[in-house]
């Protein structure tokens, strides 16, 4: 088995035991514990989701490594499962299909997925800012993204200050051979699970939040004439020019900047 390094081992698990079971993992279900002997630290990992099955890592300099050890042993010794998910696949459009057809995610019972619109990224901005009650800071959305065994991306997603059950959850994406892709799809299940809750969903007016022009989905940014002459048009402060408004629209990790 090839091995598996640094955080993505945590991850890749969670993503595992997510598929698995069918759901979002809670704060219980994948419990690490963790013993000091002397200098070292060894750590176990049990999968209360899954048969409650243990897996002891090796000992390591630090309690961080052990937790990865642990999760690493757990992902070997469930390899075969791991290989029996056969995890989801793109489609290359040549060969088959319609000429110049986009290529899409597919999962396993072979049904065809488009990943899901740049536009998620600014609603479970607004989600979470409305949730919380102030604009985000770093912490307050977390990505983790593995790479699996076939080369695909898959992430991973909580935001752990938001209260209750949401605060706890990890939304895992669908598999795909870039990090944008599965980013997108993490964010789309996480918004999909806080509008499911009737509590948190009463909070949250989904109209304020920022959508992006639909041209800009599969854009790495804005590159439209409209936007081109806007920017031309601004002047920035100097000599003879009035003070202009700089616009800045990045809807990559860090949200937008305005």
């Amino acid at each position: 088995m090839t091995e598996r390094g640094g955080a993505n081992s945590k991850t890749e698990l969670v993503a595992f035991c997510q598929r698995k079971i069918g759901r979002s993992m809670l704060k219980d279900d994948i419990v690490y514990t963790t013993e000091q002997f002397d200098e070292q630290f060894q750590c176990t990992v049990k999968l209360n989701c899954y048969e409650n099955q243990s897996f002891a890592g090796e000992l390591c300099a630090s309690e961080k490594e052990a937790q990865k050890s642990a999760a690493d042993q757990a992902l070997q010794g469930l390899e075969e499962d791991i290989k029996a998910l056969k995890l989801p696949q793109k489609r290359s459009s040549a060969g088959g299909g319609e000429p110049g057809a986009k290529s899409a995610k597919v999962s396993g019972d072979g049904d065809e997925n488009e990943p899901p619109s740049i536009a998620v990224k600014s609603r479970l901005h607004t989600c979470v800012t409305q949730l919380m009650g102030r604009e985000l800071g770093e912490g307050d959305i977390v990505y983790e993204v593995a790479t699996l065994a076939d080369g695909s991306q898959q992430a991973t997603l909580k935001a752990p200050r938001l209260s209750g059950k949401l605060g706890r959850t990890t939304w895992t994406g669908d598999a795909y051979m870039n990090k944008r892709d599965t980013k997108l799809s993490a964010a789309d299940k996480a918004v999909e699970a806080i509008l499911a809750d009737p509590t948190a969903a009463a909070k949250i007016d989904m109209s304020q939040a920022k959508i992006p022009a639909e041209g800009a989905k599969r854009n790495k940014g804005p590159s439209s004439a409209k936007f081109m002459d806007k920017a031309k048009g601004s002047k920035g402060k100097g000599k003879g020019g009035g003070g202009g408004q700089s616009i800045c629209y990045d809807f990559r990790d860090k949200g937008e900047c305005r």
